[in-house]
């Protein structure tokens, strides 16, 4: 079968490519309104749409958009994604998803499409401070145009729009301070630790315990048998804590499993304090007692991850286009819901 391309949609209207071009393109040339139908009508009866890359290698730009974030399976993060994509669709642009799923390896393979030709800019989660800047350096020297998101790498001159993760940090520290609790310990995710949201928000909790001259316990999640869990020996010891700071609520699920395994009710025996709404699994009798635990509702630092979406995807435009940018480095300041 004969390969369509514009040279086919050409040859089958008895024209040159050039005018094929044009009027698929929309671009004004001097023809018939006959022989402008007649190639339109080719161009639908073999379904035949340009090539965006090849449009792209013409114009120097594709208008799409490549947005790599590290996961798709929280509320956070898919409320993050829609409000970049449809703020994308405001600025006449597409855009399209990666997920790296916290895999240094896979995201360096999508940073590397920079260089394809496909995309005008990206949009970039980052699953580690310093994993791939060697590669965030090159796209920012051959001046390709990138924002951060959520996350940022500091020290690279590059535009991003955040929360306020040393604020959020604090600020739910406070709270369990305020309701008397002293023996406070805070709980990392076990991936993308050297990240600036986990040291940022760790930084928040550790100088607010200081500052009560109190020890700031951190510790990450392993992913490993319950019993093996660091926050299970430490929940089940002689002196466990009575307040958690818990760094995303992405393992709200597995810290109520430990919670459920050791019958401790929160916030009766354990208060708990959190980044984001959640929601949690009713999916097995296992899911339904680690739910049951939870007796009112956690302290929340909520993030605004629609106004981060538009502002991030604000910047890239203009970046891409070339245009002055205001303010290049933007920290959202999440609010403390106490919903007790």
């Amino acid at each position: 079968m004969e390969k369509v391309n514009i040279q086919f949609i050409a040859d089958k209207a008895g024209v040159s490519t050039s005018l094929v071009s044009k009027i698929i393109n929309n671009k004004y040339v001097r023809t018939t309104e006959e022989t402008r139908e007649r190639i339109l009508r080719i161009c639908r009866e073999y379904n035949y749409k340009p090539s965006r890359m090849a449009v792209g290698l013409r114009t120097k730009h594709t208008n799409l958009i490549g947005c790599i974030v590290p996961g798709i399976d929280s509320d956070f993060f898919a409320e993050l994604v829609s409000s970049m994509e449809l703020a994308a669709q405001d600025s006449g642009y597409q855009s399209v998803l990666f997920n790296s799923n916290e895999n240094l390896k896979l995201e360096r393979k999508y940073l590397e499409l920079y260089s394809s030709g496909m995309l005008d800019g990206m949009i970039v989660i980052p699953s580690d401070n310093t994993a791939n800047q060697d590669l965030l350096y090159l796209m920012k020297n051959h001046e390709f145009p990138f924002v951060f998101v959520d996350r940022y790498i500091g020290g690279l001159g590059v535009c991003f729009a955040v929360s306020d993760g040393y604020y959020g940090g604090r600020r739910l520290t406070e709270e369990l301070l305020k309701h008397g609790h002293r023996n406070i310990v805070m709980i990392g995710h076990n991936r993308a630790f050297n990240t600036s949201v986990q040291i940022e928000r760790y930084e928040g909790f550790r100088k607010t315990m200081e500052k009560e001259s109190l020890p700031a316990r951190h510790f990450y999640f392993r992913n490993c048998a319950l019993a093996k869990e660091p926050i299970y020996k430490i929940l089940s010891s002689a002196d466990p804590p009575t307040g958690i700071v818990l760094v995303s609520s992405w393992d709200i699920s597995y810290l109520l499993r430990i919670c459920s395994k050791l019958s401790i009710q929160i916030p009766k025996d354990c208060e708990l304090a959190t980044f984001d709404r959640f929601s949690v699994s009713f999916s097995s009798a296992e899911s339904m007692d680690a739910a049951r635990v939870i007796h009112s509702p956690p302290i929340i630092a909520e993030q605004d991850p629609i106004q981060m979406g538009k502002l991030a995807i604000e910047m890239l435009v203009a970046s891409i286009n070339g245009a002055p940018i205001e303010n290049r480095e933007v920290f959202i300041r999440p609010e403390i819901l106490n919903l007790t």
